[in-house]
């Protein structure tokens, strides 16, 4: 139903007038299209109410967009979503929003609908956000249009039809950025395959501008802080900026899989791959997309807006470019971790002899990091042994100075030995 009696103390007058609204979602169920027109005269006018400014855009960021439409799904009494049609009650029943699934690229909703309860909707096919008014028998409704035939209604249990206004406008504000998103987003669609051709196609490719270079920075602090959903956006704004940027692909391809949105991961991987193609980890990148497709089948997906800051670490043993590493600290997002694969890219992948390192490595190493994944004293001993290596790929000039001392120390002891 679209509104119920409020189970709060109301008036003689409001208990009539929920009596008269449960009556007419009576007759909605129960009159056919042409009697229900007459007893509901307002039902076929649907002039916009609401349409969400620009300016909304400065004011929500995606992932308070995705986290604010999750909240709005979350039943709570007679309060919450309910996908109908755009004239409400035409012999039609509307369906109540059980949960949500907030992704990148679209919405899935699951309802109360036996035959069909999982409806998917495209944040680029949604039609311009816009709220649509509705009356039963002097009750206002609020929807947002979702195709050419189903809306999105917020619902509540009382009789303030302000307050479904408002709630309506929520759900409005949500649905238009992430529908900006999409439609200006230049990793999708025709504009990505562009920019696929075009560095492709580069013999040199290019540097990363100063201002990427500064949102993977972020990106990797906020990664280390296990700061997910940080680190995502900030991976997310320096993609903005260079689509080309098939690293910023990668990584951010395995944060979204630390929050479980395997299906968003799985998509950014893809990217990867296609930039490139022939990348020696190419084939253990596409393997990381059919453990994460299989996730989604496996385990249900967290909506949006659930707090993940310390979310389930997937895939650290199996599918991550530096196996062995990221069995040891339990997780391919470590500091660590990060440190050996921006040597393997800057040093090993950059000559012939490195990548054939590499190449028998990834060839030999998974059943060993399976190995010391599921014992935690080999896991201590694997740190214990790495850690000098990635002391010496992090700070190589130091290392040096301090093997130099250490080595003139003890050519110093040895020659005192002799002389005494």
């Amino acid at each position: 139903m679209f509104l119920h009696p409020s189970p709060v103390k109301t008036s003689i007058a409001d208990l009539g007038k929920a009596m008269v609204l449960v009556l007419a979602q009576a007759l909605a169920l129960a009159l056919p299209g042409p009697a229900l027109a007459q007893a509901m005269p307002g039902a076929a006018a649907k002039e916009p109410v609401y349409v969400p400014a620009a300016a909304v855009l400065q004011q929500m960021t995606e992932e308070q967009a995705r986290a604010q439409l999750a909240n709005l799904a979350v039943q709570r009494g007679f309060t919450g979503l309910m996908l109908a049609p755009h004239v409400i009650g035409i012999g039609v029943k509307g369906h109540q929003v059980r949960s949500a699934s907030l992704f990148e690229d679209r919405i899935e909703l699951r309802t109360d609908d036996r035959e069909k309860p999982l409806k998917s909707f495209s944040y680029r096919d949604i039609p311009p956000v816009e709220i649509i008014h509705d009356t039963v028998l002097g009750f206002s409704q609020y929807a947002v249009p979702l195709d050419r035939e189903t809306a999105l209604y917020y619902i509540d249990g009382g009789l303030s039809s302000e307050t479904r206004k408002n709630g309506a406008m929520r759900l409005a504000d949500a649905l238009y950025v992430l529908r900006q998103a999409r439609l200006e987003d230049p990793t999708t669609g025709d504009k990505f395959q562009e920019v696929v051709a075009q560095y492709r196609a580069l013999a040199v490719k290019p540097p990363l501008p100063e201002e990427v270079r500064k949102f993977r920075v972020q990106a990797e602090f906020a990664a280390g802080q296990k700061r997910y959903d940080d680190a995502v956006r900030f991976y997310g704004e320096g993609i903005k900026l260079a689509p080309w940027w098939a690293q910023g692909h990668f990584n951010r391809a395995l944060l979204l899989a630390e929050t479980r949105r395997f299906r968003d991961a799985a998509n950014a991987m893809g990217r990867y791959i296609q930039l490139e193609p022939n990348a020696t980890d190419a084939r253990a990148a596409q393997d990381k997309i059919y453990q994460w497709e299989a996730m989604t089948q496996l385990a249900p997906v967290q909506s949006a807006g659930a707090s993940r800051q310390s979310g389930g670490v997937f895939a650290t043993t199996q599918g991550s470019d530096c196996f062995i590493a990221t069995a040891a600290w339990g997780s391919a997002l470590d500091p660590h971790v990060d440190a050996l694969r921006r040597f393997r890219d800057r040093h090993l992948l950059s000559n012939a002899a490195g990548r054939a390192f590499v190449a028998v490595y990834y060839r030999h190493s998974p059943p060993l990091a399976q190995l010391i994944a599921g014992n935690e004293s080999l896991r201590a001993l694997t740190r214990g042994l790495l850690t000098p290596l990635v002391l010496a790929v992090v700070y190589p000039q130091q290392l040096a100075i301090a093997l130099l001392v250490l080595l003139a120390v003890l050519m110093l002891w040895r020659q005192r030995r002799r002389l005494i």
